[in-house]
């Protein structure tokens, strides 16, 4: 009963969080310079990454090993820069080196 109460408290959460428009993150892309890679997710969750060309209010191009592509806007589940992982990965190593640090301080010695 426990369980089926806290998802009744959570479901209205995560339907808000997919009713958020995306309409700012699109505004986002001015941002972006022709040449950087990017990596596109689309609502399929197919990947398609190459460099950034261009883009618009309905669609976004860019470059890859087959030529100019171009995905429609209502197509797009998420785009970033490519190759951000790793700089990703050094700051949760760093956040948990930070908090580990922190914690062995004090604790007291064995």
């Amino acid at each position: 009963m426990r369980k089926i109460m806290i998802l009744i408290c959570l479901l209205p959460i995560a339907c808000a969080s997919w009713a958020q428009t995306n309409k700012a993150s699109w505004t986002n892309l001015s941002a972006l310079q022709p040449g950087q890679k990017i990596q596109i997710i689309d609502v399929n969750a197919k990947k398609h990454s190459g460099t950034f060309v261009s883009d618009s209010d309905t669609a976004i191009s860019y470059q890859d090993g087959a030529g100019g592509q171009t995905i429609q806007r209502q197509d797009v589940r998420s785009l970033e820069r490519a190759n951000r992982r790793l700089h990703h990965t050094l700051i949760g190593a760093a956040a948990g080196f930070g908090v580990g640090a922190g914690a062995g301080a004090g604790t007291p010695g064995l």
